[in-house]
């Protein structure tokens, strides 16, 4: 008999309750949290309008936190206390007593800092070139032109590389006009007050005069820079008696401060600067603490070791075992416990789950971990699970390409690498980011599928109220190397995607809703349009390209994966193209006929009756296996919260 694996877990009742049998959210032990973050109207001495849809959370210790953005490279924010709310899709759902409930649609909600607010940034990219520093943002304008998340900059201008965990800390990689930057980030207490240090190390000798801001005041009264102690500062009021202040060393080669407009502080590195080392120190306070900020100058700077991995976070692997198995139909379906509860006191929501290698899976949940599992092959008597990473924004899809892991994420497709075979990620690798997100909740990282050319295929969350952005509706092609994105098709509501292993045809499905009448299954050709015409009710679009087929509601309400079986190995379904059923948890056979001018199709359900969501699939090519994922909170008639 071929194997159906379904890996479900059944919650107990206990568990829907209050108090929940998980930790935080964002797990404590691990050095940065993604999420959207909103950063307007914290006051008038910070930067106004400043939303970040791509933040990653850095926690420094002490209690203070900084904003990262990847896609404008700037530290966003810096602050003391709290992280932030528990706010976005993932986390309002991640504790039982919350596991079905959405959060509300748009940008009224979007998680804030808990803190208090010590310096900011504006909308504008951390670096610029040129003699003459920019504070404009050069990212091509969304249809609303108010719109803030476009994606990363240009490529001649930066790229954003990924952030490394390593036994210092982390650090983060980037270029800037082709110059490769690394650097750290740590907090610096002396005297009761703290700064934000940044250490920089740069590759390569500057070929332009490159120029770093280092904070905005907005408001700012007046500005001074001490040449004595390397020291720029700038004043709130007259009175003088609150400073925001950027300390720089810089041992090897002779960098300038620059105030710009009393309310920014900058730091320029001339043109034919050779590779170097340096460090800026933020800090803002009273300004009679002024000499703990020279204190903190004087720490000195090294070079940054990338290379040797991070510290091993989860060293013990939790087991399960495989329930009892079920016939229908001469398949086998088969039930996994997943790890519930663990020794990290995680939630564990599968979304996706791919083969990683002979005998090994990864699966990835939609609270931002990655999980390999052991012992799915052979006699399967025990069933292990090792934590590989964690900290991704609200991912939905995974993929393995020459072995390395691939994650589309809200921060873009992420791919992760392990370089001392710790079994945990240490390079947290940006593949691709090029394409817009909104801060809309509804926009998810829908689907990832792998070309078998190379590259990737993936949709992006067309529901949208709130906004209208670069890419919303739309299915992309990323190039094999991350570095071009391409628009095929559009007209999405909250597509999914999958494409044939060998020839790779592009198959979609679709969530019924407003222009969207039912499940539809779609043979996409470049340049089509599927019909959903929001976020722009009213704009000029072409004809709708016809789906291969409409999937009657009661058969399938809730279409969210494409998916060809192995090529052999799975029976008389080997090598057929499924429906994944998410609202029905099931599977349905699509049947084709492509001899016509148009392409034309229908479905059967298989009779499969499946207790935990199914989200999305993976055909084994190996075994002919296939494995199922999902969670609830999209809404399902499923029993169980979640499954793989």
């Amino acid at each position: 008999m071929k194997r159906l694996k379904w890996l479900t877990f059944a919650v107990a009742t206990a568990a829907l309750q209050a108090d929940s049998p998980y930790g935080p959210f964002s797990d404590p032990d691990f050095p940065f949290h993604t999420c959207t973050l909103d950063l307007r109207n914290l006051g008038e001495k910070f930067s106004p309008d400043n939303l970040v849809p791509r933040a990653i959370v850095l926690k420094l210790g002490d209690d203070h936190h900084a904003c990262w953005d990847p896609d404008l490279l700037r530290f966003a924010a810096f602050w003391k206390g709290g992280l932030v709310e528990t706010g976005g899709m993932a986390a309002h759902s991640y504790h039982p007593d919350r596991a079905k409930q959405k959060v509300p649609q748009g940008m009224g909600e979007l998680p804030k800092i808990l803190g208090k607010p010590i310096f900011t940034n504006g909308m504008y990219p951390g670096w610029s070139t040129g003699e003459k520093p920019s504070f404009e943002d050069p990212r091509p304008r969304a249809p609303n032109p108010k719109e803030k998340g476009l994606g990363a900059l240009p490529s001649g201008h930066a790229r954003w590389n990924g952030i490394y965990r390593t036994n210092q800390g982390v650090t983060l990689s980037y270029e800037i006009a082709g110059i490769p930057i690394l650097e750290s980030i740590s907090l610096l207490t002396k005297e009761f007050t703290s700064g934000l240090s940044r250490n920089f190390q740069l590759n390569k000798p500057a070929s332009q005069p490159l120029n770093l801001v280092a904070c905005e005041v907005p408001g700012g009264h007046s500005a001074k820079i001490d040449t004595k102690t390397n020291i720029a500062l700038v004043y709130d009021d007259e009175s003088k008696q609150t400073v925001t202040a950027v300390g720089l060393f810089s041992p090897r080669q002779k960098l300038k401060l620059l105030v710009n407009k009393n309310h920014r502080i900058l730091v320029q590195v001339p043109k034919g600067t050779k590779p170097t080392l340096f460090q800026i120190v933020t800090w803002r306070g009273r300004t009679e603490q002024l000499p703990a900020l020279n204190k903190m100058l004087k720490t000195g700077v090294q070079g940054l070791n990338i290379k040797s991995g991070g510290p091993a976070t989860w060293l013990e692997v939790e087991n399960t075992k495989i329930r009892d198995a079920s016939s229908i139909a001469g398949y086998v379906v088969e039930e996994l416990q997943l790890p519930l509860p663990n020794r990290w006191k995680r939630n564990v929501r599968p979304a996706a789950i791919a083969k990683l290698d002979s005998g090994l899976f990864a699966t990835v949940t939609f609270d931002g971990d990655v999980w390999l599992i052991y012992g799915l092959l052979g006699d399967r008597r025990t069933v292990g699970w090792k934590r590989y990473a964690a900290g991704l924004h609200e991912p939905l899809s995974i993929c393995v390409v020459d072995k390395k892991i691939h994650i589309l994420t809200r921060n873009g497709i992420v791919r992760l690498h392990d370089f001392n075979n710790d079994k945990e990620a240490d390079f947290y690798e940006n593949f691709c980011n090029l394409f817009g997100q909104t801060a809309e909740s509804r926009e998810y990282a829908n689907s990832l599928a792998a070309l078998p050319g190379g590259g990737f295929i993936l949709t992006k969350g067309g529901q949208q109220r709130a906004s209208h952005g670069l890419h919303n509706n739309h299915l992309l092609k990323v190039s094999e190397d991350g570095r071009t994105v391409e628009k095929i098709a559009y007209g999405l509501r909250q597509g999914f995607v999958g494409t044939h292993p060998e020839d790779g045809r592009i198959y979609a499905t679709d969530q019924q809703g407003n222009y969207v009448p039912t499940t539809p299954v779609h043979l996409v050709q470049p340049g089509s349009f599927l019909g959903f015409k929001e976020p722009a009710p009213k704009g000029d679009y072409p004809p709708v390209t016809e789906p291969l087929c409409w999937v009657p509601h009661k058969m399938a309400p809730s279409g969210t994966h494409m998916q060809w079986t192995a090529k052999s190995g799975f029976g008389p379904l080997s090598n057929r193209l499924l429906l994944i059923d998410y609202h029905n948890p099931g599977l349905l056979q699509v049947f084709q006929d492509l001899s016509g001018p148009q392409p034309q199709g229908g479905v059967h359900r298989l009779p499969f009756q499946l207790q935990s969501p199914t989200l999305k699939a993976y055909a084994d090519p190996d075994t002919g296996d296939l494995y199922l994922a999902g969670l609830q909170i999209f809404g399902t008639k499923a029993r169980e919260i979640a499954g793989i």
